[in-house]
């Protein structure tokens, strides 16, 4: 969808701004001289006073969220508003982590836009590359793509993405050289425009231009500013309905000075709740430069990322609660990543902006010609990305990459170059040398050994580490050479080798190579490091009205000393969080039929960790309400950059395909609800079962899904097997589904195998293998058990899941039955036994069958027959 702007003449387009001005010196006037036009009015100019007002004091009594369980009791203590980390979480006060610090990010290379008759790849500053056969192979073939295909534009943007959470979610401010949000859609209010609204206290008009007026705004409008009163009593507030509902990063866009306010307290009202942070819009720069003056330098804050419903407004309010003598600069909020439509040359890409060059990032935000530089051939960019750093006066610039072999021979083979290295500026004493090289020696050997040593342990011990000159590259690289601040350019694989192009296509790799790089950050600045995700999440029903959510801290790397969990009434909006001080979280008096769903980060004074799978849980409604488990066995981070059709991509923009986001046990949950039948709800990772810590036995029926897990995640381990073979053979009831569950168990002789795999899928789950992929998405309508369930289609990966790719087709065995057929040649999508025991077997994801309503038709035919 195009980006919407919403303005008075039309629905979703808002209009303010202006153009630039002069940035003459002008006097203050006291806030309460008013807003005439005899030339009194006192105009901001970013550059008069100096200091800072203290973080005011949160009202008594205010915990920061308003979306949260109202009527029930709880073991979780609230945060006091402080900075918001990763996708709209509270980072805890107690958080030192590397707070204070503003790390300048960068992603590589990126789409520059030229038109699709100039040379193969011309659009993208990088080719695209696909291994086959132990051989890699470039974009100037017309071959076809298989799933390990990637472009290196985008792939260091995938590594960026958890860089950027890691950070964030340690305290550090972050500028971004690219865009990093993904969504597409993006609503804009501008100062003055429909959505604005000011009351409380006296407003101003600047003389300045906003600082979006040359890309969002309606050209000639100015900015605004008000005075703090150290009471709060003026307020500016923004308030917008999105195109579509999601998840949408909440963006200010304001020039700052030495006369802003460093803590302008905001509150953001979403699906989920109400956020509490502050924003700080005080000038970095400590003096006039190449870049310009101190102050109105164009900036933009993050305020979080959170989801926003087009059934309820978007509302972001400011206060002017601090200092008397700072004011607030009022200029454009963003909700939204938006497209791209600033071209190098030729046409825009008009695709996600996340995908597009530095250069038309750095434009974008309204930087000057000193930070926005192009060059020629590929690399036009590459000195944007460290001017960017120098703009913001960054205490660090990091630029993550991909490293290839050769000059267009193809393929390559496993003989190309492997490996990690860094490259700094750095120079010899008496020639080149300064200062700032061996602090960025510093930091680019810092960050590639953490990343080394990480990637060892948690991916392949026997990455390669590339020791060129002294222990890094220290070549004269524009990425490097004009960073006036510590830089280095880290390469952390080679996209040309056919095996680290499999593991550079592979999501649990960006993560583990992103905490890698986080970690030799944190060292860089003294900080120790956050911990890793905490495991075994799982919710239960305890007593009446009550119900405990519990989970294992974190089996390696820094110790949690606290955990943040998060809590939502959907599975999609989430509140910022509260505190559990030890592994569980009890909940009582909550209301019959109540469900919940919950997402654990564990932290300690270094920051948080990513956040874990997302656990539900429905009290009863009834005391005779049957009891349910929903298993989430889906452990698969699949590839993220992915081509989903064989044609050459050279001129047409690669879709980077979503890996699991670990929230597949809300829809269960809502499909549950929905079938209006007597069950309540508990859920589990799966390895809680197979700890001990969850047993099937208390449970009427167990829903295990496994998604895409294939060989290599094993869709049923041995030990798993074991466990769901004694419930079964004790008269339990399954529903299992997974796309793989037939093609691991039955075909593979590689991987996680055992022995009693096969005996497993046919004697366990009454199920026989007949092929890996139906060739289709559609499915007919039920029979016997499912008679009434109607003709249904799976996700084709646009309609809100995860795309539809290889679903299993079946054959009855050991006494099943087909009730349930896909639209090609009758193969057979789920099998149904009720012998010994009760189950359902599917050969492909319930969670990805489109449409609440025929996913909830499903559940209800499967849990009357349990019944």
């Amino acid at each position: 969808m195009q980006q919407l702007l919403v303005a008075s003449l039309a629905a979703f387009f808002f209009v303010a701004c202006g153009k630039n001005m002069d940035k003459a010196l002008l006097e203050k006037a006291p806030a309460s001289s008013g807003t005439g036009g005899d030339g009194s009015v006192p105009l901001d100019n970013g550059d008069s006073g100096g200091g800072g007002d203290t973080t005011p004091t949160p009202p008594p009594g205010d915990t920061g969220e308003t979306g949260g369980p109202a009527v029930e009791t709880t073991t979780l203590t609230d945060i006091v508003p402080d900075r918001i980390g990763a996708e709209g979480v509270y980072i805890p006060s107690q958080v030192a982590g590397l707070r204070g610090k503003t790390i300048a990010l960068g992603a590589g290379h990126g789409w520059r836009g030229r038109t699709s008759a100039e040379s193969a790849g011309a659009r993208l500053q990088r080719p695209w590359v696909w291994s086959s056969g132990g051989f890699a192979y470039s974009s100037a073939s017309t071959s076809p793509v298989n799933a390990f295909a990637i472009v290196e534009d985008y792939l260091n943007s995938e590594i960026t993405h958890y860089v950027l959470q890691y950070l964030r979610n340690a305290g550090a401010e972050v500028t971004l050289v690219r865009e990093q949000a993904r969504t597409r859609p993006q609503v804009v209010v501008c100062p003055g425009a429909a959505g604005y609204a000011q009351t409380g206290a006296t407003f101003y008009t600047s003389a300045n231009d906003s600082a979006m007026a040359a890309s969002l705004c309606v050209a000639g409008t100015k900015y605004r500013y008000v005075y703090g009163d150290g009471t709060g009593t003026g307020k500016f507030t923004y308030t917008a309905t999105v195109p579509v509902s999601g998840m949408y990063p909440v963006y200010f866009h304001y020039r700052d000075g030495t006369d802003r306010a460093s803590a302008i307290p905001v509150t953001i009202t979403h699906a989920g709740g109400t956020a509490r942070t502050y924003m700080n819009q005080l000038s970095r720069a400590t003096a006039a430069d190449a870049y310009g003056s101190q102050g109105l330098r164009y900036r933009v804050a993050y305020l979080g990322t959170y989801y926003f419903k087009t059934s309820a407004a978007a509302v972001v309010e400011f206060q002017n609660n601090f200092a008397a003598d700072k004011i607030a600069a009022i200029d454009t909020l963003r909700l939204g990543g938006g497209i791209d439509t600033l071209p190098i040359d030729g046409t825009p890409t008009n695709e996600e902006r996340y995908k597009s060059s530095a250069w038309q990032h750095q434009k974008f935000l309204g930087r000057p010609s000193t930070v926005a530089r192009l060059s020629s051939g590929y690399n036009e960019d590459v000195t944007t990305r460290p001017h960017a750093a120098n703009y913001e006066a960054a205490d660090a610039f990091i630029s993550v990459h991909n490293n290839a072999t050769g000059s267009g021979t193809y393929p390559y083979s496993s003989s190309s170059g492997k490996g990690t290295m860094v490259i700094y500026q750095y120079g010899t004493a008496g020639s080149t040398y300064k200062a700032l090289d061996e602090i960025s020696r510093s930091l680019g050997l810092k960050v590639k050994y953490r990343m080394l040593d990480h990637i060892r342990a948690k991916w392949d011990s026997s990455w390669t580490n590339i020791t060129w000159g002294d222990d890094g590259f220290d070549g004269d690289y524009g990425e490097t050479r004009v960073a006036s601040v510590p830089a280095a350019l880290i390469e952390v694989g080679f996209f040309t080798h056919p095996t680290e192009l499999v593991s550079l296509s592979n999501e649990k790799f960006y993560r583990i190579a992103a905490r890698g790089i986080y970690m030799g950050i944190a060292e860089f600045f003294s900080s120790g490091y956050s911990p890793e995700e905490i495991t075994g999440l799982r919710v239960r029903n305890t007593a009446s009205g009550e119900f405990t959510l519990n989970w294992q801290a974190p089996a390696t790397g820094t110790a949690a000393t606290y955990y943040l969990v998060r809590t939502s009434k959907d599975g999609v909006s989430f509140d910022s969080g509260r505190i559990a001080s030890t592994t569980s979280a009890t909940f009582q008096n909550v209301p019959a039929g109540t469900v919940y769903h919950f997402t654990v980060q564990a932290g300690n004074e270094h920051g948080l960790s990513l956040a874990s799978e997302v656990a539900s849980v429905r009290v009863p409604v009834n005391a005779a309400d049957k009891k349910l488990l929903i298993v989430n066995g889906f452990d698969r981070l699949d590839n993220r950059i992915n081509f989903v059709t064989n044609y050459d991509k050279r001129a047409v923009g690669p879709q980077v395909e979503r890996g699991n986001n670990f929230n597949h046990t809300p829809v269960y949950s809502q499909a549950v609800v929905d079938s209006n039948r007597p069950w309540s709800i508990a859920s589990c990772a799966n390895e809680a079962v197979v700890s001990g810590a969850v047993l099937l036995a208390d449970y009427d029926a167990v829903i295990w899904y496994v998604g895409r897990e294939s060989w290599s995640d094993e869709t049923f381990s041995y030990a798993e097997q074991q466990l769901v073979a004694q419930y079964l053979a004790a008269g339990g009831k399954l529903i299992a589904t997974g796309s793989e569950i037939g093609w691991d168990l039955a075909s593979q002789t590689i991987g996680n195998t055992h022995s009693n795999d096969l005996s497993f899928l046919e004697s366990t789950l009454r199920t026989r293998f007949a092929g890996d992929d139906a060739g289709t998405s559609t499915l007919l309508a039920g029979s016997g058990a499912l008679a009434g369930v109607a003709a249904f289609s799976l996700d084709n990966g646009l309609a809100g899941g995860y795309q539809n790719l290889f679903p299993d087709y079946y054959t009855a065995v050991n006494g099943s039955t087909c009730v349930q057929v896909y639209n090609t040649a009758s193969r057979c999508a789920i099998l149904h036994y009720a012998g010994t025991y009760r189950l359902f077997s599917l050969g492909f994801p319930l969670e990805i069958v489109v449409g609440a309503a025929n996913r909830a038709s499903l559940i209800e035919k499967m849990l009357v027959n349990f019944e």
